[in-house]
């Protein structure tokens, strides 16, 4: 048996890196664009590559948020079938070490030899995704405005609130465009590392997010909450129009309530 092993540094931290390797978009945006993966453990993940000649199917044997994910192989590869891929995060220094085993192989052969090669170019793309320099997956079929899922925005909408809802808003930020242009009663952004730090100030006075209604169509994706908050503002209702860009990231929110009961605690 031999096992593949890769190690690099990354100037961010374990919930970023983990964003990218555990949800759809993340793994979308600096592996294959041709990616589907559910987001749970026992779910199954697939990798298409060169219009599919060739697909990966794995399935989600754990995913410890922020710490660990890992898969198992079942085709179609031949070689592949029945190797395990684990990826271990480990915080240093408000930075993470990712470690990334590729095991099980059954000997080290030319496709061996390719798939090491390939893993050492594929952990700088993840390293240069999470760090926001914008790679693109190193294969880039499939992905292409015209041949978006129909759902494909509203996954993305939904992925992204389920994480904001929790308070993970760094790893919600995966969702984001850099460029996100965001408008609300109270402020406007035009950069997503700024929206995001804005609403994490926001975080203690949230008690829960309770999902209303979602609606969609083409790259439009609304959703209706209420925001039940620890203050005498109580309960709010807010409204946010989504759109979702060709690369799969949200690129701007625009949100709707009524400001006046937030006047005199942020005034």
């Amino acid at each position: 048996m031999a096992d593949l092993k890769h190690q690099i540094n990354i100037d961010a931290k374990p919930e970023k890196v983990y964003a990218a390797l555990a949800t759809q978009a993340g793994l979308r945006s600096w592996w294959t664009a041709d990616t589907k993966a559910d987001e749970k453990v026992g779910g199954k993940a697939e990798f298409g590559f060169d219009k599919r000649g060739m697909v990966f199917r794995m399935k989600i044997e754990k995913l410890d948020p922020a710490k660990r994910v890992v898969w198992s192989c079942h085709g179609d590869q031949p070689e592949w079938n029945g190797t395990t891929l684990t990826w271990d995060l480990v915080p240093n220094d408000h930075k993470t070490t990712l470690r990334f085993t590729h095991s099980g192989w059954k000997a080290a052969t030319e496709m061996y030899v390719i798939c090491n090669s390939s893993w050492g170019e594929l952990m700088y793309r993840l390293k240069n995704y999470v760090e926001g320099k914008k790679p693109g997956p190193l294969w880039k079929e499939y992905w292409t405005e015209a041949r978006m899922p129909k759902n494909q925005a509203r996954e993305t909408v939904e992925q992204y609130f389920t994480l904001w809802s929790q308070k993970d808003y760094q790893g919600s930020r995966i969702h984001l465009a850099d460029d996100l242009q965001f408008r609300g009663p109270f402020d406007t952004f035009h950069r997503a590392d700024d929206f995001i730090r804005a609403v994490s100030r926001l975080g203690p006075i949230v008690k829960e997010i309770r999902m209303g209604k979602i609606f969609s169509e083409d790259h439009t994706v609304c959703i209706i909450y209420e925001m039940v908050t620890s203050t005498e503002i109580g309960t709010v209702p807010i409204a946010e129009v989504f759109e979702v860009g060709s690369s799969g990231k949200i690129t701007s929110i625009l949100a709707f309530f009524d400001p006046r009961p937030f006047v005199e605690i942020f005034t």
